[in-house]
């Protein structure tokens, strides 16, 4: 192995695992706001009388 594969494959490396932070980032903030959007519907629906 020459020292350029070695500089190529630890940037390749060093993307992926930048990316795998920005999606796992992405995932938390998804899961807010789906939390927020159920939150805020939930309470929208307690304050409507529930037929029974």
């Amino acid at each position: 192995m020459n020292a350029q594969m070695m500089v190529e494959m630890r940037a390749e490396v060093r993307t992926e695992t930048r990316a795998e932070v920005m999606g796992e980032m992405e995932v938390k903030i998804a899961e807010q706001v789906k939390v927020q959007v159920a939150a805020m519907l939930g309470a929208r629906s307690s304050k409507k009388k529930k037929p029974t």
